[in-house]
C-alpha cells in the first residue's frame, strides 16, 4: 500500500493546479492551431485576390461601363458637346465678321481669340470623351467619331465669305 494519507492530500492539493495547467495548456494550443489555420486562409484568401484580380478588374469596368446612367450621360454628354462646338464656331464667326468691319477693335480681336480657344477646348473634350472607355460605345450614330478640323462648321476658325 504505497498510498499513505499524506501522499493523498498531496495529489487531492495538487489536483486543481494540474487541471488548471493543463486546460490552460489545451486553449493555448487550440487557440494557436486556430490562429495558424485563420492566418493560412487569410493569406490563400489575400492571394486568390490577387491572383484573380486582372480578371475581376476587367469585369468590374464593364459593369461600370454599361450601367444605365453612364450609357445615358455618355450618349447626352456627346450631344451637348457636339452642340457646344457648332455654337462656339458659329460665335467666333459673328465676332470675326464684326472685327471685318472694325479692324482695329483690341476688343474684338481678344474675344475672337478667346472663342477659338474655347472652341478648341470643346473640341479636345469630346475628342477625348470618343476614346473613353466608360463613353466611346454610347457615341449617337449621327454624330461623328472625332470632330474633323476640316469641317467649316467644327473647325474653330473664321469661315471666309
Amino acid at each position: 500500500m504505497g498510498n499513505t494519507w499524506d501522499e493523498r492530500e498531496r495529489n487531492f492539493e495538487e489536483r486543481p493546479v494540474r487541471t488548471a495547467s493543463s486546460a490552460v495548456a489545451r486553449v493555448g494550443v487550440v487557440l494557436g492551431v486556430a490562429m495558424f489555420v485563420f492566418g493560412v486562409f487569410g493569406v490563400l484568401h489575400w492571394g486568390f485576390g490577387v491572383f484573380t484580380s486582372d480578371v475581376k478588374g476587367r469585369g468590374d469596368a464593364e459593369i461600370v461601363k454599361n450601367e444605365a446612367y453612364n450609357r445615358i450621360r455618355a450618349q447626352e454628354g456627346f450631344w451637348v458637346r457636339h452642340q457646344g462646338i457648332l455654337q462656339a464656331d458659329k460665335n467666333l464667326n459673328l465676332t470675326a465678321e464684326q472685327l471685318k468691319s472694325t479692324p482695329d477693335s483690341v476688343k474684338l480681336r481678344t474675344e475672337l481669340n478667346g472663342q477659338k480657344m474655347i472652341c478648341n477646348e470643346l473640341v479636345g473634350q469630346y475628342n477625348a470623351a470618343a476614346h473613353k472607355f466608360t463613353q466611346r460605345d454610347f457615341r449617337d450614330a449621327e454624330l461623328p467619331f472625332e470632330i474633323n478640323d476640316a469641317d467649316p462648321a467644327t473647325d474653330c476658325k473664321e469661315n471666309s465669305k
